[in-house]
């Protein structure tokens, strides 16, 4: 009776706490405009990995934008991954808002951003999305695609159009279960560093030896970055921006790592490279590396959350705010927003 009493007052206990810790999950729907499964709109998107953070979702999936910005007639479409999306940090410290906010104050010119990234996306959907967009010119005009570049590796991927769909068995999990339910599901049977399907162990003794994969150097594939960037450019003829934060500075193992000309990355290596092909088909490449390692040197960083490791992870409210900045200040130095006095 003790264990009986017990096991259901614990498990009662945090499943009502849990949303102090644990994530949601929201079903998601269609979104005909952009061709692509979204996150409902009107749902609060609750994130606890790093940041204790809540997301409104608006149209076409939009986290934290709800509304459009009055009396803006420019319109500037915000793509990328889970590190321009901002689930972990307040909707008004968002990419998007923070551009909005810099644009208006700086320089007295509303405009505003459409944030259409998300999770674990890369350039196969994003060109899908922006074909769709530019087939639904009446339902969202939007001037230029801006594209925030973490990881070159994102376009360095093959090609493919797959269609997504909307899974209504995943669907009716997240409107039916707890939250606490699915997420201690996901550890049991994911396994986080792979996200494949974790083999249970159910018998005791040492654990079986593997065979490490040798490590293979991975090049750039120019021909494949170009043929992505090729692709991008018949999917558009509107202005494309890549502003490339790279992973650097960063903590790791106790240690500060900085790319940068001075000590040079992978992905630093890459951007060079990429940074002429944009050049060869009229997309403007923005390098904010040195900028990363300024706002280090100042003593604060980008990334990582008090709840996190320091130093790494996605961009916390500080880390949005300098990048929102350097991007208004690209847009008005290559002359993409019109002048005040214009």
């Amino acid at each position: 009776m003790r264990w009986l009493c017990g096991t259901l007052l614990g498990t009662l206990i945090v499943l009502v706490s849990s949303p102090l810790f644990v994530r949601s999950y929201v079903p998601k729907v269609d979104a005909p405009v952009r061709d692509s499964v979204v996150l409902k709109p009107g749902v609060s998107y609750r994130w606890r990995s790093e940041g204790y953070a809540t997301t409104q979702i608006g149209s076409l999936g939009m986290p934290g934008k709800s509304n459009l910005v009055e009396g803006a007639e420019l319109r500037f479409a915000l793509w990328g991954d889970s590190q321009a999306e901002g689930v972990c940090v307040d909707d008004a410290a968002k990419i998007h808002a923070r551009i909005e906010h810099h644009s208006l104050q700086s320089l007295d010119i509303p405009i505003s951003v459409l944030p259409f990234a998300r999770s674990g996306d890369d350039c196969n959907d994003w060109i899908r999305q922006i074909r769709s967009i530019e087939r639904n010119q009446d339902s969202t005009s939007i001037a230029a695609h801006v594209f925030l570049l973490t990881e070159i590796s994102d376009w360095l991927v093959e090609p493919t159009d797959a269609d997504e769909f909307v899974n209504e068995r995943i669907n009716w999990l997240s409107s039916a279960v707890p939250a606490m339910l699915i997420q201690a599901g996901r550890n049991i049977l994911i396994d986080s560093k792979t996200d494949s399907i974790r083999q249970l162990r159910f018998r005791p003794g040492p654990l079986e030896r593997v065979a490490s994969r040798q490590q293979v150097e991975n090049t750039l594939p120019t021909e494949l970055l170009a043929f992505q960037l090729a692709r991008l450019r018949s999917a558009t003829s509107k202005p494309c921006v890549f502003v490339f934060t790279s992973l650097y500075p960063a903590i790791a193992d106790g240690k500060i790592v900085v790319g940068g000309e001075s000590n040079p990355t992978k992905d630093s290596e890459r951007a060079v490279a990429m940074s002429g092909l944009c050049h060869d088909l009229g997309f403007e490449f923005v390098d904010l590396q040195s900028a990363m390692t300024d706002l280090v040197d100042a003593g604060t960083w980008p990334r990582g959350f008090h709840n996190g490791q320091f130093g790494v992870g996605h961009f916390n409210a500080v880390g949005n705010d300098m990048i929102a900045a350097e991007i208004v200040r690209a847009f008005d130095e290559l002359g993409i927003l019109p002048r005040a006095e214009d």
